[in-house]
């Protein structure tokens, strides 16, 4: 295998390329094909055979222009490939080696007079054509050609413009007076014989042979057959005619984008078995070169603008008009070498000087014998004409795409026409005669001498013999095969179904696993609704075209899909389904929610990045190693055999992390079983509790929404209030209840996820339109299935427009503020819970993905040994992005911290993965903070007591009697204690029940942040963008108060101490849990007032803000 030029780790680009002695592969996400691309690049005025069959395989792939591969195949495997300008994919067969125009004589080798013309140079035959495979998903016509699905063979256009433009040809051509033989007389002088009133017949039966499209000139070819010619007139001695004889006509013209013809140029050859002959009684009449280039000439001339230009023109026309051209036929054969001319024939020898006087006699002279010149001799034979040879034989073009085609596709599959015959050369002219001596003269009737005179010269010699070859005419190749459209022959009509097993089994692995980390980094980078849904269709598509690997009943080519490959697919199929179930659940790519904040503090993150970016170094180099261009294949497996085992080590990681986040699934199910319980208690208190006020509320209800109090209570149920304007960003995927069908399988394995959340205005019609879309997914099975989320603001500006005019104090307005409370923290406790299900189920899809993917990779190695495959790169880079996307999300931890302890919105962006780029954003961060610093002062501590009675909570306290537990709210609007301050955390609590008579006695109890914190980074709460919401793992800390001994404490700490766990929101729905063991002797009902102290830190409000 030859060595691609690395991609360096530093640009890094998701493509891998395969180059092989025979087959250049390219696996990549998205590529606009280029000529550059491909292995062949062309050569001005020459078609030169491509070395290497070509393919790509990619998730997008982009055509416009011509693309040459001649005699070799080209292979595109995608789901989408998109034609944004007319494109033509060219893998017909090279131009013949040996392929002769008329008139290219071979260099004469006897130049001896009298010698042979040499004969000429057998042609070559054509090149094949190579295969064009196409198969995707879907061909996406961007061009301005918007037609039904059309495809049509070059033969069959052809012949549709001969028939539309039927050729106006006069079947007559008259030609001018020319001579066509000579013929000696009277003493040996030549005479010249002409044609007169000379004329073509049979030119009106054109015919169409053959049509083409070569794309490396961009030139239309069209071969034209007129069977039966006789060149006929009148001479001296007679009316001649020629036996009828064929004439081939090849006819070029060039082609520009919008189908004019250029150029135009005809190559005209004439078929006969024997030389042409105009047969007089004085001369056998055979047409020399020179006639038979003039007939020539007349015939195209005839021919040309009645019918070889408007039928180029027509033909051209209609190509260009295609969307999608693809040229697999054969190469035209090579036309033969003409042959060379025979040598003139030696002269004759020259009259001796005689020493005999010559006479007059009789009014004649005469001359000494031995003075007359002789005859020349015979010219030379005429050469022979090469061979012609085959045209090439002719490719297969296959289309396999799913959905309908709405664009025109021309194609040429036929095989290369043969090459036309060659001509013989002409026959060598017979020597000169010899010169005839000077004599003395006399007169032989009276004796006196005369002037001297030269003896007569000797006759020229006769015209060589004609060639002994004639040459022949290549024969057409075979043409291809029958284009194949979804897997059968096709000629018009719909094309077949094709289905997702039949495509998946063409794409490659390493194309998939391309694409799934691109769509999972599109996630991340989503901003809006517009990119969710683009990363939905991503998921579908990996879902879709992975599915067959995860039916046993499906039948797969274990040929081309190995078993063990197999379930790899089938693991980025699952992976897929739990990454869509995250994103129509409304989830970020890790799995967290809107507004999730990390457990550790901003300090503790930052520096475990820099870790990682020590660690991250190591491996990219390891990385560079394996693509460095002067590598042999057996360095490069021991780097990718060292990087394996960071693969390896990633199954334990993967088990670990799965392990970690079980209790913490468990804590978060119990959390909204409690909830669930309360507010199932507190649904029993205001349906059936004779509340005050309650009838006037029903009333209300009922005039201004036209609802009824228990539904109301559901709708109201199901909201969750989020603060800061982030409704617009969360949830509302349009795919949304397809998606929940599709994850089934998996949203079942835990039950009580989210699986539907709802964006809805803070209305009552609002909110109930999409109660409505909802509702059916609420079962007794999952009572949270689905949520709605509206602006917190403007649903509370709802409930004061319904509640408002209710007496705060009252039973009715603190029964259902408390009703509120309690669906917000169930509702939000829900939404966490599945937060961490959906992130289980990725690390557990991740998991089985990489076991597969090991076992696939151990069974290639042991096959292939040190031969380095594709596959090996996708792996590689794969282990390489998982350190980068492992750096990738403590950056995204440590933006997340940034934004809870600065309360400053800041967007991650993670376009380029490479290790250095995520290094810069981290030290921007670190910039950020110390901006943060210089800006503002340093945090003040606080202390600050609260007082939690029965009297403010009596809904609460009551409930506590059931339950076992306090569950209580604390709003960071309307506590007393904290108007000027800012930046609230608290870091500890300290708890005292003043009512209890604890004696001897020891309490136990947990005090429990449910996880959604409210900050505000301004002391006006009602200003926009003051208030900060946020979530986070519940945090559960022991308390314990020995009644008997006041030195034994447990308990009392909240965080950012040196453990490195961020401190707490005081500002969030509070639970005391009582039922702990060794409390049996507390009594619930003598609590009557809690006193909560918190202490942490803050800042005032005349800091200077960012």
């Amino acid at each position: 295998m030859k060595n691609p030029a690395p991609a360096a780790a530093s640009a890094l680009n998701r493509e891998i390329i395969d180059d092989r002695d025979d087959r250049l592969a390219i696996h990549t996400h998205q590529i606009r094909l280029t000529q550059a691309h491909l292995p062949y690049q062309p050569v001005p005025g020459k078609r030169l055979a491509s070395e290497k069959h070509f393919a790509v395989y990619a998730d997008q792939i982009i055509l416009a222009g011509v693309l040459q591969n001649p005699g070799r195949n080209i292979e595109l495997n995608a789901r989408e490939i998109v034609i944004e300008k007319p494109a033509t994919l060219d893998a017909a067969g090279a131009y013949a080696d040996k392929d002769f125009a008329p008139g290219a004589l071979p260099v004469q080798k006897d130049a001896s007079l009298g010698a042979a013309g040499t004969n000429g140079d057998d042609a070559t035959v054509g090149g094949n054509g190579g295969n064009i495979v196409i198969n995707a998903r879907s061909v996406v016509n961007r061009t301005k050609d918007g037609r039904a699905l059309a495809v049509t063979d070059f033969a069959a256009i052809g012949q549709q413009v001969f028939t539309e433009h039927p050729p106006k040809v006069d079947n007559v051509r008259k030609l001018a007076s020319f001579e066509f033989a000579r013929t000696k007389m009277f003493s040996d002088n030549e005479v010249a014989i002409t044609l007169e009133d000379g004329r073509i017949e049979g030119l009106a039966k054109l015919s169409l042979e053959s049509a083409r499209f070569d794309s490396t000139a961009s030139l239309v070819a069209m071969r034209f057959d007129v069977p039966a010619l006789v060149v006929a007139g009148k001479s001296q001695w007679g009316n001649p005619s020629t036996k009828p004889f064929g004439c081939k006509i090849d006819a070029v013209a060039t082609v520009d984008g919008a189908g004019k013809i250029s150029a135009l140029q005809t190559d005209l050859s004439l078929v006969t078995d024997a030389p042409l002959k105009l047969p007089i009684a004085i001369s056998d009449g055979t047409l020399g070169a020179d006639v038979l280039k003039m007939l020539g000439e007349q015939i195209a001339g005839h021919l040309r603008a009645s019918a070889i230009e408007p039928l180029l023109a027509a033909f051209g026309t209609k190509l260009r008009a295609a969307t999608l051209t693809l040229v697999a036929g054969g190469g035209r054969g090579g036309r033969g070498q003409d042959g060379h001319p025979g040598n003139r024939g030696k002269s004759g020898a020259d009259g001796a000087k005689s020493s005999k006087s010559g006479a007059l006699i009789n009014g004649a002279y005469g001359f000494p014998e031995d003075a007359y010149g002789s005859s020349g001799f015979e010219g030379g034979r005429a050469g022979s004409p090469g061979l012609s040879a085959n045209g090439g034989k002719g490719g297969q073009v296959v289309l396999n795409i799913m959905e309908p085609l709405s664009l025109s596709v021309v194609y040429g599959t036929g095989g290369g026409d043969g090459g036309a015959q060659a001509s013989p050369g002409e026959r060598g002219p017979g020597g000169q005669g010899g010169a005839g001596a000077v004599c003395n003269m006399y007169d032989a009737s009276n004796g006196r001498p005369l002037d001297d005179m030269r003896a007569p010269n000797g006759p020229d010699g006769p015209a060589g013999p004609v060639a002994t070859g004639k040459g022949s005419k290549g024969e057409t190749g075979a043409a291809g095969p029958a284009l194949q459209f979804n897997g059968k022959p096709f000629a018009a009509g719909n094309a077949p179904a094709f289905s997702f097993t039949a495509l998946a089994q063409a794409l490659s692995l390493s194309q998939l696993l391309i694409t799934q980390n691109a769509t999972d980094l599109d996630f991340l980078n989503a901003k809006n609704e517009a990119d969710l849904n683009a990363v939905a269709l991503g998921y579908e598509w990996l879902i879709d075209i992975n599915r067959p690997f995860t039916d046993s009943k499906t039948e797969i080519d274990a040929a081309r899909v190995s078993p063990l490959e197999q379930k790899v697919r089938g693991g980025i199929h699952n992976s897929a389904i739990v990454s869509l179930m995250r994103l129509q659940q409304g989830l970020d790519y890790y799995g967290h929610s809107y507004n999730w904040t990390p457990i550790l503090t901003l300090n503790s993150l930052v520096a475990r990045t820099g870790e990682i970016i020590s660690l991250g170094k190591v491996v990219e180099d390891q990385y560079n190693r394996y693509l460095d261009k002067g590598a042999t294949d057996k360095q490069r497996m021991v780097a990718f055999r060292q990087a394996k085992q960071e693969i390896d080590r990633k199954l334990g990681d993967f088990l670990s992390e799965i392990e970690k986040l079980k209790p913490q699934i468990e804590n978060f199910r119990t959390e909204v079983e409690d909830y669930s319980e309360d507010l199932r208690r507190q649904l029993t208190v205001l349906l059936e509790g004779q509340l005050k006020f309650k009838d006037e509320l029903i009333k209300h209800l009922r005039e201004e929404a036209d609802i009824g109090f228990k539904e109301f209570l559901d709708m109201l149920g199901t909201v969750i209030g989020c603060v800061g304007g982030v409704v617009g960003g969360a949830g509302g995927i349009k795919t949304a209840i397809d998606a929940v069908k599709k994850a089934e399988e998996f949203s079942k394995q835990v039950k009580g996820v989210v699986e539907i959340f709802k964006k809805a205005k803070a209305t009552l019609d609002s909110i109930g339109k999409a109660y409505s879309t909802v509702k059916d997914f609420i079962t007794d099975g999952n009572p949270n299935a689905a949520k709605i989320l509206v602006d917190s603001d403007e649903f509370n500006d709802l409930i004061k427009k319904y509640l408002g005019k209710f007496d705060a104090a009252g039973e009715l307005r603190k029964a259902m503020d408390y009703y509120l409370e309690l669906s917000q923290a169930r509702n939000m406790a829900a939404y966490n819970y599945t937060t961490l299900v959906a992130q289980m189920l990725s690390v557990q899809m991740q998991h089985d993905q990489l076991y597969h993917s090991i076992q696939h990779i151990n069974a290639e190695i042991a096959v292939h040994q040190d031969n380095v495959l594709p596959v090996y790169t996708a792996y590689l880079k794969d282990a390489y992005e998982d350190v980068q996307r492992s750096l990738l999300r403590n950056i995204y931890q440590e933006n997340r911290a940034f934004q809870y302890w600065a309360l400053q919105d800041r967007q991650l962006e993670a376009n380029d993965l490479n290790i250095a780029t995520q290094a810069a954003k981290h030290e921007r961060l670190v910039a950020d903070i110390d901006n943060f610093r210089e800006n503002n002062e340093a945090f003040s501590p606080f202390r600050q007591k609260l007082e939690i009675t029965a009297a403010r909570y009596p809904n609460e306290f009551a409930a506590m009697l059931q339950s076992g537990s306090l569950a209580f709210s604390l709003d960071i609007r309307t506590e007393p204690g904290f108007e000027n301050m800012r930046y609230i955390i608290a870091r500890s609590f300290k708890l005292e029940f003043p009512e209890i008579a604890g004696g001897k006695n020891v309490l136990f109890l947990n005090l429990i942040h449910s996880g959604q914190a409210v900050l505000n980074s301004d002391i006006d709460r009602d200003k926009p963008g003051a208030l900060h919401v946020f979530s986070h793992r519940p945090r559960i800390r022991l308390y314990k108060i020995d009644y008997k001994d006041r030195e034994n404490t447990a308990g009392g700490n909240l965080g950012e101490g040196d453990q490195g766990y961020i401190g707490l929101s005081p500002f969030t729905q509070w639970r005391i849990d009582f039922d702990l063991k060794g409390n049996e002797w507390l009594d619930l009902t003598s609590i009557k007032t809690v006193l909560l102290t918190f202490e942490g830190r803050t800042l005032g409000p005349n800091r200077r803000l960012n």
